[in-house]
């Protein structure tokens, strides 16, 4: 499903919950995430099932590593 068949409200409603999970602080300044030129490997397309879901979880594990 794209964003463009959700409702305004429900998009809105999903970007607060979003927002107000977000870390209370940012990570130190030596930490470095390099996603400039980041594309998935084919393999993680396949299992995830999409490129975005790929990207997703690449995130899950940078941002969130222990869940």
């Amino acid at each position: 499903m794209s964003a463009d068949n959700i409702p305004l409200d429900k998009l809105l409603k999903w970007l607060r919950m979003a927002l107000t999970h977000l870390p209370s602080s940012i990570p130190r300044k030596e930490a470095r995430y390099h996603f400039k030129s980041w594309a998935p490997h084919p393999k993680d397309i396949e299992m995830y099932g999409s490129t975005e879901s790929a990207l997703n979880h690449a995130l899950e594990v940078t941002f969130a590593p222990g869940g």
